[in-house]
């Protein structure tokens, strides 16, 4: 079986419908610089604003980055891109970005070689994560390839995130967000 090489609308829709399967929250956006309204408007959805909120952005570009912090400090919510560890216990909203997405399983993937990149993805309540739309593999052949460039640097943590955390007990009762996010935003960037 031959993977896809070029990212096509068939296979950018299938992430969407498999994505939506796995219940994360998919949405398009044509600019980087939608990301900032959407994340206000989901903190004041959740009910997760003002000085209480604690917003969590590593791995973005310092001017993205610095943009989003004006304007959440502007809204009085904290944005923050380093030394996560020491606020694991308050962090409200992660913003991340992925590398690419995995079409047939709905799965993003990221490279996350620093530790504040890896606590994003597991312990903010909402994590949104940015996934460019022209990084999108067809299957897990096509990922394989993009993997490969992760393993020359060393040391590196890769994480593959289909979906909010989820955990089933013994009695097999399905509970959402115990050990990670309750909800997965994935925002599909349009632009080039």
């Amino acid at each position: 079986m031959q993977p896809t090489p070029e990212p096509s609308a068939d296979f950018l829709a299938e992430f969407v419908t498999k994505a939506r399967n796995m219940a994360a929250i998919v949405t398009s956006i044509a600019k980087e610089e939608e990301v900032i309204a959407y994340l206000l408007g989901l903190g004041a959805q959740k009910k997760v604003s003002g000085e209480s909120c604690l917003v969590a952005a590593a791995g973005l570009m310092p001017h993205n980055f610095q943009a989003m912090a004006e304007a959440c400090q502007q809204k009085g919510i904290r944005c923050i891109n380093s030394g996560l560890r020491a606020y694991q216990d308050s962090l409200d909203i992660g913003i991340s970005m992925a590398d690419f997405g995995i079409a047939e399983t709905g799965t993003l993937v990221l490279s996350c070689p620093q530790e504040d990149h890896r606590l994003i993805s597991m312990i903010c309540d909402y994590h949104i994560c940015i996934v460019r739309a022209q990084n999108m593999c067809r299957d897990s052949f096509a990922a394989a390839r993009q993997l490969a460039k992760f393993t020359h640097a060393t040391p590196n943590y890769t994480a593959f995130i289909t979906g909010p955390s989820r955990t089933a007990d013994i009695e097999r009762v399905l509970t959402i967000g115990v050990h990670g996010p309750l909800e997965l935003h994935i925002l599909i960037l349009e632009e080039n």
